[in-house]
């Protein structure tokens, strides 16, 4: 969490879909830490950049799991910003491409991406899974038993959000060793 901001500098000082910067955001992706910033930054739309950089690429990457990484990195940020966050221009763009990745490496990655890009009803759906479970632990409370969620304000230590006072102090012995701030 407390790299994350600089993480994400890096992959925007980026000009190309594929770079280190993306993989190493591509590794986090499904983590709270990552929902909660992207709920939390003022910043453009990773999605949007993700998509119009792969969207404007004049070739691919030489190595077919490279592709597959950005595709994979593609999806999950579709999920969790939605494809409203791509520009039509860009995903008119990407979608002949996709197709074409579809068809030569038939790899899921691609597929679910390109699903997700054409708004396909049952990739939609995963997709609000996949968002839902990746920021579930940011809606309920963080101690082991409670049924709490959906809460509007969680007591919050940077990894665990707790639903009153007792669960944060009980629970706290259990998570001190690894709690540390996620500002951002």
């Amino acid at each position: 969490a407390k790299y994350l901001p600089a993480l994400v500098d890096a992959y925007d000082a980026q000009d190309v879909a594929f770079n280190i910067p993306m993989r190493m955001l591509n590794i986090v992706a499904y983590l709270p830490y990552f929902s909660r910033f992207l709920l939390t930054t003022a910043k453009t739309s990773i999605c949007k950049t993700q998509a119009r950089r792969m969207a404007t690429a004049s070739s691919i990457p030489p190595d077919p799991t490279h592709l597959v990484e950005m595709c994979q990195f593609l999806s999950t940020l579709l999920a969790l910003q939605g494809t409203s966050s791509v520009s039509e221009e860009d995903k008119q763009a990407l979608l002949p491409k996709m197709c074409e990745w579809n068809r030569k490496y038939q790899r899921q990655q691609i597929t679910r991406c390109l699903k997700q890009l054409e708004d396909d009803l049952e990739t939609t759906l995963m997709a609000e899974g996949l968002k839902l479970h990746c920021q579930k632990s940011l809606n309920e409370c963080g101690f082991d038993g409670c049924e709490n969620s959906g809460i509007s304000k969680l007591l919050q230590c940077s990894r665990y959000d707790c639903c009153d006072h007792d669960h944060q102090k009980i629970s706290w012995p259990f998570h001190k060793a690894t709690c540390f701030p996620a500002v951002f």
